[in-house]
């Protein structure tokens, strides 16, 4: 049969130019700073609210000299990355910015970027569980170490276990309440009524604060609360993690590419269809380490289920793909489960052709699995045409 449409169904599957959408956060990778004075270095466009900003890591000659091995840590993309301490018994820090624009109510938004947990600082980063994102129509300055009091729109689980020394995707959304202006990131402590005993206990020495406690019983309480809602348990942890290439958009802009998982274009040449043959599906985006496809997919898969619609007799069998990462089981399973979210939306969309689903795991890389950017070539959707 004579296969139609082709020209709207390659300008998905092909690799080309790059298209972004508009990232609301400013200075997102951190590579723009206003200074070049190692801890003093500011960034342009981000304050920390506890205190001068200082785990900063660039191209400044003298900051390199004064991090005492932190630039074994890379960014994840240019030259430069920032950072953040986290704590469960002790204040800990955060960095917020002005967004280039407020956020319009009820618009659905999308967080993502890429976290690493740095080399030089790693105590009991096993019981760390959350790194959270809050949005807000205010600027925290904070003039003493203490804890940021605020129920963050974005909760993100998290673990760092056997990825140690990796970057890892982080991502979320939220509805807006509207005129939320700036971005905050770190772990926060629910809204509470013992906001000033907390802000006296983090001005006394540590030997004296075992003593306040003890007259302070509702404080003790919360605090331990808090520990419990942040790392699930009432075990510590003390991380510094790093951010880099972090992006905010409407749930609506997804159509033109997230920030940091951009559309591919070309123009169109000649596409030659074989049974059989696989065909990369590109521009699939999934939520981390399950099956649920972010609206970023919608585009590449609507393009897909016209195609099959307008080519009725064509059959299909889709196969999903991961990395080496976890077991092989939990590989298979997530394989699998991602290949059935693929059908299933073509068939939600009208495609009735005959398609199989399956996932093979890890079992079948088309790049090497040392690498992240191996690692994302084998995280993939692929379908062959089995009948045309």
């Amino acid at each position: 049969m004579i296969l139609r449409h082709l020209s709207s169904f390659s300008i998905i599957f092909l690799l080309g130019k790059m298209v972004f959408a508009q990232n609301l956060i400013p200075n997102p990778g951190f590579e723009e700073h206003k200074n070049c004075l190692g801890f003093n270095t500011q960034l342009k466009e981000w304050i920390m609210p506890v205190g001068d900003y200082y785990h900063y890591l660039s191209d400044c000659p003298v900051g390199k000299a004064q991090y005492n091995g932190e630039e074994k840590n890379k960014p994840h993309e240019g030259k430069c990355l920032a950072g953040i301490c986290l704590h469960s018994n002790e204040a800990g820090e955060y960095m917020l910015a002005k967004l280039n624009a407020p956020l319009q109510k009820d618009l659905e938004y999308i967080f993502s970027g890429y976290i690493l947990l740095a080399s030089e600082k790693q105590d009991k980063y096993i019981n760390f569980t959350h790194i959270e994102v809050a949005l807000t129509d205010k600027a925290y300055t904070v003039t003493n170490p203490s804890h940021i009091f605020f129920d963050p729109q974005i909760s993100i689980p998290l673990s760092f276990e056997k990825k140690e020394k990796e970057w890892i995707y982080i991502s979320g959304k939220f509805i807006a309440s509207g005129n939320e202006a700036y971005f905050l990131i770190g772990n926060f402590l629910p809204v509470t009524n013992i906001t000033d005993e907390l802000n006296e206990y983090m001005l006394l020495a540590p030997d004296e604060r075992e003593k306040y406690l003890k007259k302070h019983k509702k404080l003790e309480e919360a605090m331990s609360s808090a520990s419990s809602k942040l790392t699930g348990s009432s075990k510590p942890y003390s991380i510094r993690c790093y951010l880099d290439d972090l992006c905010l958009m409407p749930a609506s802009d997804t159509a033109k590419g997230l920030c940091n998982y951009p559309l591919k274009k070309i123009a169109t040449p000649p596409l030659k269809i074989e049974v059989f043959k696989p065909i990369v599906i590109e521009n699939i985006f999934f939520e981390i380490a399950k099956s649920g496809l972010l609206p970023a997919s919608f585009k590449a898969l609507d393009s897909l289920a016209n195609w099959l619609k307008a080519n009725a007799p064509v059959e299909i069998q889709i196969t999903g793909h991961t990395d080496n990462k976890g077991t092989e089981k939990e590989n298979n399973t997530l394989s699998t489960e991602r290949a059935a979210a693929v059908k299933n939306y073509l068939v939600a969309k009208g495609a009735n052709n005959k398609i199989e689903s399956t996932g093979l795991g890890s079992t079948k890389p088309i790049a090497g699995n040392e690498t992240e950017e191996g690692r994302s070539k084998n995280r993939r959707v692929e379908f062959v045409i089995t009948k045309k």
